[in-house]
């Protein structure tokens, strides 16, 4: 993937992987070792496909820690995403082959850590799964503290992006069965987790693939399928419909069922965005002066920046947002790109977006974001060698 050396590649895949499951929380410190690795491997050159973009995200993390280095040592993350950028753009080729396993070297990471505090939990609550699935909260494998649901929930969207294209078009049986079982367990943890943006994002994911392979690839339905799906539908609902086994009631009684039931896709954070708003021009350098005057952190990606480190760095991953998009547009529309691949990179590239408009990614979980740009660089046109 990265070099004519094996070694070469075998050390940055398993600090990629260190850094998808966020080993000890210090998933970010990987990433200027993974650089060196390269910068070496390439004879003491700096590689970048782009250098506008790369000189744009440099300018992104200078001017996060600069308005954002009083508020401690999370404002040298900023420098994290430049180092994504150079990395996810140094694949020996651009391949199909090549981003489609930084894909799931990635997703197969985050997953993991899903799996890692599922197991964690379940050694505590095996006898009582009904608490484990209705306490508030949750706890982390690596520090063994309790830590916000959003947080885990994170490492669930980059894994539910890629399921379709895994169980359909995957054709290495062991990485098939194994991004499967992540995905199960994984999923499986998130109704614990309660979380209802991971059901919505995996919604939104597999009707996507599966209406591009419909209209794209396969270009007709199998009668078979059509018949199972009918089937499997209507065993579930007369399963829940007439409570055998007092399953209806079970399920009724987990707590993102009743949350469901209560708000539906009712949230707050559009009334966190509306009273944020109004202040946006009274602190335009940071410091998180909104969130403490709203008592809430904006959720979403740019709003979280301008809050955290103000409107310089909030400035720069918009135009940076604006490239990917200009890139992802490439992926569309041509008959030529109309590949079981474009889906895959289109249902990545929509569901992980509609993240940065749900949740306080930067502040939150900067590991998603840090995973979103190094895929988005393995993407990016090529210009400089």
């Amino acid at each position: 993937m990265w070099s004519d050396k094996k070694y070469v590649n075998f050390m940055i895949n398993i600090l990629l992987f260190a850094t998808a499951v966020n080993l000890f929380h210090y998933g970010q410190f990987f990433l200027p070792v993974i650089c060196l690795i390269l910068f070496v491997d390439h004879h003491f050159r700096i590689r970048v496909k782009n250098v506008k973009v790369f000189v744009v995200l440099c300018l992104f993390a200078l001017s996060f820690f600069l308005f954002s280095y009083k508020l401690g040592l999370y404002s040298v993350m900023g420098f994290s995403v430049p180092m994504a950028y150079y990395i996810g753009g140094n694949l020996k080729e651009d391949s199909e082959e090549n981003v489609r396993k930084l894909i799931y070297l990635l997703a197969f990471g985050m997953a993991a850590l899903l799996v890692l505090d599922c197991c964690y939990e379940l050694s505590y609550w095996y006898n009582d799964l009904s608490y484990m699935f209705n306490k508030p909260s949750h706890y982390d494998f690596w520090l063994r503290v309790r830590v916000r649901t959003t947080i885990i929930a994170a490492n669930y969207y980059l894994i539910s992006s890629c399921i379709y294209y895994l169980a359909r078009f995957e054709e290495n049986r062991k990485k098939k069965w194994l991004g499967i079982a992540l995905f199960l367990f994984s999923t499986f943890y998130c109704v614990a987790l309660g979380r209802r943006s991971s059901f919505l994002i995996l919604f939104i994911s597999l009707l996507f693939s599966f209406t591009y392979d419909l209209l794209f690839i396969r270009k007709k339905i199998d009668a078979k399928y059509l018949i199972y799906g009918c089937i499997a539908i209507a065993a579930v609902v007369l399963v829940l419909a007439l409570d055998l086994f007092g399953i209806g009631e079970k399920i009724s009684q987990i707590g993102l069922i009743q949350r469901f039931m209560k708000k539906g896709l009712f949230t707050e954070r559009f009334e966190i965005l509306k009273k944020s708003l109004p202040l946006f021009g009274k602190y335009l350098w940071g410091g998180q002066q909104i969130s403490t005057r709203t008592g809430a952190l904006i959720h979403d990606l740019w709003g979280d920046i301008y809050d955290y480190s103000g409107i310089i760095p909030a400035v720069c991953m918009l135009v940076y947002s604006f490239h990917v998009l200009k890139t992802m547009y490439g992926y569309t529309g041509r008959k030529r790109t109309r590949t079981p691949f474009s889906m895959l990179v289109l249902s990545w590239f929509i569901t992980c977006s509609i993240i940065f408009f749900l949740e306080p990614i930067m502040s939150g979980s900067s590991i998603y974001l840090i995973v979103y740009v190094m895929i988005a660089a393995s993407l990016d046109p090529r210009q400089n060698q």
